[in-house]
């Protein structure tokens, strides 16, 4: 993620990309206070998130643009779509052909482009961008959201957009800086400025390599082979014939050893070293992570049988365990009752007395009538009551 396409982690300083120095690759903004941010280039898409008190410009961006947890920051974009979510006290000044969308944000303040710089009119056209005079369109997705203070947002007049304008001065541009959004303030469209290189304390290995790219051209001009008319008359010894007379008008070419060096096509460099070594360790770092990612994924594959068989043997032995619990439970029932029916008399209502609990509570009916009545009957001697007769 920390990369030469991203800004992060920084405080109270002026970040900059010129043209050239982004050339249509994402860029991410992250994790920035009190910074001055120019992004003065063609971008992909963008991604910014955790900003505070930041003034940001972004060039026209041919994809989306997501931002997000932005406090009391200034932002000029171009770009086809802008997605702002749990942002507060905001400022954008934007181009959009799609619109601005909100959600869980307030305190937005929503008014055209007013960047400008030389060559931004060719910038969007490379992004596909047709500049107009249009406010962006905003759409609230929490506009019935009555946690959030109001208003959510509130769009601003051409007056204070105009009044605001931020214009950068390139180094080596052809003209004045330029709006392609408001015709009436815009000069002649110039070309972008030729690409300014990053400086080596940013970016080591781009810098190495041009350094790398330089000496490799210096010595493909010096390795060329002659050309034919570069000979030199020279006299040259009969080594086979021991006379001294030499064979004239002998030609060699100036540098004999340029004729045993390959000679390097025009315009095709060599990669540089610095770069294939750093692709040499990015390879072997992608290669030790997947191994990595590959160990943990089987012993957590692993453990996660281990668990499931221990679960299911669990499960058998709860079973099995109730299983048997309720044949002894069963059991032991039925032989009490047994015993109870054996130990009875001939009286019918005792073994029936026995089967059942008199003295549980009552469920709200009143069986007192009940109970004594079966009191009454087990205690009887009358056989007539035995055999259900008057």
């Amino acid at each position: 993620f920390n990369n030469y396409f991203c800004f992060k982690g920084k405080t109270g300083e002026k970040l900059e990309k010129f043209p050239g120095e982004v050339d249509g690759q994402d860029f991410h903004l992250s994790d920035l206070t009190d910074c001055e941010v120019l992004v003065l280039d063609n971008l992909d898409r963008a991604v910014v998130s955790g900003l505070k008190r930041c003034k940001i410009f972004i060039g026209p961006c041919m994809e989306s643009v997501v931002m997000r947890n932005l406090q009391d920051c200034e932002i000029t974009i171009a770009c086809k779509e802008l997605r702002l979510n749990d942002s507060s006290n905001c400022t954008i000044h934007a181009f959009t052909t799609m619109g601005v969308f909100l959600e869980t944000c307030h305190g937005i303040k929503v008014g055209k482009f007013n960047g400008a710089y030389s060559g931004l009119t060719y910038q969007f056209q490379a992004a596909k961008l047709s500049p107009s005079s249009d406010i962006p369109k905003v759409t609230d997705f929490s506009i019935k959201d009555e946690s959030l203070p109001l208003p959510h947002f509130e769009l601003l007049p051409d007056e204070i957009t105009l009044a605001n304008n931020w214009d950068v001065e390139l180094h080596g541009s052809t003209g004045p800086p330029e709006n392609p959004v408001f015709p009436d303030v815009t000069v002649e469209p110039q070309p972008p400025p030729p690409p300014i290189n990053p400086p080596p304390e940013m970016n080591p290995v781009f810098a190495d390599l041009q350094t790398q790219n330089q000496v490799e051209n210096e010595t493909a001009e010096t390795m060329e082979a002659p050309a034919d008319n570069d000979v030199a008359e020279y006299d040259f010894i009969d080594e086979a014939n021991t006379s001294p007379n030499p064979i004239p008008n002998a030609e060699i070419p100036l540098n004999p050893a340029a004729s045993t060096q390959e000679e390097i096509p025009n315009g095709i460099v060599e990669e540089s070293s610095a770069l294939a070594e750093w692709k040499k360790k990015f390879e072997e770092l992608c290669q030790q992570k997947d191994k990595s990612n590959e160990e943990k994924r089987n012993q957590m594959r692993e453990e996660a049988d281990e668990e499931l068989e221990a679960h299911y043997e669990q499960r058998t032995n709860t079973s099995a365990a109730r299983f048997s619990s309720n044949r002894e439970q069963e059991k032991e029932l039925l032989k009490d009752i047994q015993d109870k029916l054996d130990a009875s008399t001939g009286n019918p209502w005792e073994r029936t007395m026995s089967l059942i609990d008199i003295q549980a509570e009552a469920d709200g009916a009143d069986k007192t009538r009940m109970r004594n009545l079966l009191i009454q009957l087990k205690s009887s001697s009358n056989p007539a009551l035995f055999n259900g007769s008057d």
